[in-house]
């Protein structure tokens, strides 16, 4: 009794890897490629652009303040209290 459930799992598993390789098959055809962008990078201003984006989709201009740099805080584990 044991072989025949273990058979009929092994079939059960073989139908189903044979069912998921066999659905993709039917699926209709798709084509890469990318949009044009809405607004062209030489028509608008820097802080315009860099205001609607999103994070993490920024754009290579718009990762460092060219103008003036930030002060960073480090902040270290020697000082903490014991």
């Amino acid at each position: 009794m044991l072989i025949y459930r273990a058979l009929s799992a092994v079939a059960a598993a073989a139908c189903g890897a044979a069912l998921v390789l066999a659905v993709p098959g039917f699926s209709p055809e798709v084509e890469a490629g990318t949009t044009a962008p809405a607004i062209a990078a030489e028509s608008a201003p820097i802080a315009d652009t860099c205001s609607q984006q999103t994070w993490p989709y920024y754009g290579a201009n718009c990762l460092r303040d060219q103008a003036q740099p930030r002060a960073v805080r480090v902040v270290s584990t020697d000082r903490l209290s014991k």
